[in-house]
């Protein structure tokens, strides 16, 4: 029998072992089949052994895998759990680790435990976004017009952009952007505009939208859109006493220009 509650867990850490999602998915699959401890065990010991791979490395998956609360055992036998308290998923979410999405939608495919990662209410992310368009910016932008590079919003967050900034194809004109950062790893992008955004993007040609996603930790710039190219999107309103003040879009990817303007 596996001795789910007694194994030693002592210095244990998922982040030492290049092996540790390999493992995690083939409990996770026993889990899915709801085996019996036994049938578990049988699994366990029936694995080719390899380093950083062997029955006690598997052993010492499962009960990780139970004292964070993806899996639990009723009845001896093994169920899938949930990610709710699990810190280290919850990272790899935020980061926009792929595996760790993908580990994530098995084991909730409902995804109710994305919708908040899908926008830029977490601050961190959006910040991460913006420096990196900004960081972008200087790095296409002739260094004699850096200084007329403003990350706008860490000092004002009502003009309705965050970053104020010479075009990357002439230097001359001006341009303001608004950053949305996601970690979600589709190939569609989900983000809040909000009343003021789209007020001040309705009234300048010099306004864009700008689409960055967090991938592995890494930011990447998927380029821009005008509102114009999303108008459609806008809901009417019929009176005055009734306006929207935030709306929740989602764009296929593909209809992103993948570069900065």
């Amino acid at each position: 029998m596996v001795y789910i509650n007694t194994f030693p867990m002592d210095n244990f850490s998922e982040t030492k072992s290049p092996y540790w999602m390999e493992m995690v998915d083939f409990i996770l699959h026993l889990a899915m089949r709801e085996s019996s401890l036994d049938d578990v065990n049988r699994a366990l010991f029936n694995r080719t052994s390899k380093p950083g791979r062997n029955f006690q490395d598997y052993e010492r998956t499962l009960q990780k895998l139970r004292k964070d609360g993806l899996i639990y055992v009723d009845n001896q036998k093994i169920y899938v759990g949930s990610i709710n308290k699990c810190s280290w998923i919850k990272q790899g979410i935020e980061k926009g680790i792929e595996q760790i999405w993908s580990l994530a939608e098995k084991i909730e495919p409902n995804k109710d435990w994305a919708r908040k990662y899908d926008n830029t209410e977490i601050v961190e992310i959006g910040r991460i976004g913006e420096e990196a368009v900004v960081n972008s910016l200087r790095d296409k932008i002739d260094e004699r017009y850096h200084n007329l590079i403003k990350h706008v919003s860490l000092y004002d967050d009502t003009k309705g952009y965050d970053v104020s900034t010479p075009s990357t194809k002439n230097h001359d004109k001006r341009l303001n952007l608004e950053i949305k950062t996601t970690v979600k790893q589709t190939e569609e992008f989900t983000f809040y505009l909000s009343r003021n955004e789209f007020n001040v993007g309705s009234k300048s040609k010099n306004w864009s939208l700008v689409f960055v996603k967090i991938k592995n930790d890494i930011p990447l710039i998927l380029g821009h859109i005008s509102l114009d190219a999303i108008n459609n999107l806008f809901p009417i309103e019929k009176t005055s006493q009734a306006k929207w003040q935030v709306l929740k879009i989602t764009i296929p990817i593909s209809i992103i220009t993948p570069e900065l303007p």
